[in-house]
């Protein structure tokens, strides 16, 4: 059973895998994954921020531009009158 190269190399492949995985595992300490999980939630909230005061934004001038609208028909309505 072990003799058969297919079931070597899936031993080998999981061994090393299982090497790899311990010392990425063992090179970042608990307090490095809290700062870098802390940075990513930083920059995630940056991003959603920035696309939400996009939006107002746009939101704000497309609302400017129906009073000025409005009042440009408020105006013409006074003058025919």
């Amino acid at each position: 059973m072990i003799n058969d190269p297919t079931t070597q190399k899936a031993v080998s492949t999981a061994a090393y895998s299982a090497s790899f995985t311990t010392a990425a595992g063992g090179a970042v300490s608990v307090n490095e994954l809290a700062l870098w999980i802390g940075i990513l939630f930083a920059a995630l909230t940056f991003v959603i921020n920035w696309v939400y005061q996009a939006k107002k934004n746009r939101r704000d001038v497309e609302v400017k531009d129906l009073e000025k609208e409005l009042i440009k028909a408020k105006i013409d309505k006074l003058a025919e009158t």
